[in-house]
């Protein structure tokens, strides 16, 4: 196991692991200096657009997905959809499933 360790601490992750790599920037001329200073009132509003959208992502993507996961337990399921019952008894699937221990009769 520690032969694998060592060999593991030896790998090198990149062609020049301990130079700095170091290109020049562009000239001043080549930069499109209006595009680099973003209003406050933009700013503002990009953020505000943001705290918009994720509220609505929540409130209508994760709380639908939170109920309708409610739904998908055994003991739910067996509720709503009945037929599923003789299904769940077979202990491999309920084993598989994960959230029901197998009970011998």
């Amino acid at each position: 196991m520690f032969i694998f360790v060592d060999r593991e601490l030896q790998v090198v992750h990149a062609p020049h692991a301990l130079q700095w790599q170091v290109f020049p920037g562009p000239e001043p001329r080549e930069c499109v200096w209006s595009n680099m200073h973003i209003p406050v009132w933009q700013r503002s509003i990009r953020e505000a657009l943001i705290y918009v959208l994720t509220f609505f992502i929540i409130v209508f993507y994760m709380i639908p997905i939170a109920f309708v996961a409610s739904f998908t337990t055994l003991s739910n399921l067996e509720k709503v959809l009945p037929f599923i019952k003789p299904i769940i008894k077979i202990g491999v699937i309920s084993t598989f499933i994960g959230v029901r221990p197998i009970t011998q009769p």
